[in-house]
């Protein structure tokens, strides 16, 4: 009777220590599921560590590269300053202020190019080229804070080519701006509105300003005595001197310097 009552006992006993363990794991089962129910772990499947990358394999050469662009979308390419200034329209010069003229003068831009646009960002001012409303070209120039004797150089330039498809048509070169926000744009060439570009143009640096502006007439100076009080119409850059800002006043040429 004494064997039965210690045998009883131990099976209360091992009933008593197997039911938190069972309601312990099941617990824990309920919590690691929780994330997503149902829903089989990826603790156990394969990785792709030993898959084979595409990041070394071989470009084409000559072509232009898919990878590290700057500012255009995920799938355009970059390419040097020589290729992508050969698309979109005529080269972009290599000076901001022969830009500035460049793009002025609507009689000398080719019939495609409807429009001609000037902006800045940061310490970049891009000349951009329009075909039938929409970009084709934009040259980036890089600009230096005023006074300055160091003209803005073409640094960057990105054109949209409909024949580059395997860049989704756009094609950029390194230091292309991923972002301006708002800009002030200024139209220096509108052939929609039968503009014949700005005149005169911004041709020459102006040193004091670090901008372009209208370049002072040749020969310089000019007699003043013949000519109308203000000539030429505007402060215009000295040739001489472009930390210069002249024009005729009282009979005499004067310029602030």
């Amino acid at each position: 009777m004494r064997g039965m009552r210690r045998i009883l006992s131990w099976v209360l006993v091992g009933a008593a220590f197997a039911l938190p363990i069972g309601c312990g794991g099941r617990a824990a089962t309920d919590r690691s599921s929780g994330g997503e129910s149902g829903a089989p772990s990826s603790a156990g499947a394969p990785s792709s560590a030993g898959a084979p990358s595409s990041a070394g394999s071989p470009s084409s050469a000559g072509s232009p590269s898919t990878a590290g662009q700057a500012g255009g979308a995920s799938d355009s390419c970059t390419a040097t300053l020589d290729e992508v200034n050969a698309l979109g329209g005529p080269p972009c010069p290599d000076k901001l202020c022969a830009a500035n003229a460049w793009a002025s003068d609507c009689a000398a831009l080719p019939a495609a190019i409807t429009r001609t646009l000037r902006s800045n960002c940061s310490n970049l001012q891009s000349i951009t080229l329009e075909q039938s409303g929409a970009r084709s070209k934009v040259c980036y120039y890089r600009t230096t804070p005023a006074p300055t004797s160091s003209e803005g150089l073409l640094v960057a330039a990105e054109a949209w080519d409909d024949t580059l498809s395997n860049c989704a048509g756009h094609i950029v070169t390194q230091g292309v701006p991923s972002s301006c926000g708002p800009s002030v744009q200024t139209a220096l060439c509108d052939r929609s509105n039968g503009d014949t570009g700005a005149s005169p143009p911004d041709a020459c640096f102006d040193a004091f300003s670090s901008s372009c502006g209208p370049c002072c007439p040749s020969p310089e100076p000019p007699d003043c005595t013949k000519e109308p009080e203000g000539y030429p119409g505007y402060p215009c850059v000295s040739r001489v001197n472009s930390f210069c800002s002249c024009q005729c006043y009282q009979g005499a040429w004067s310029c602030g310097c």
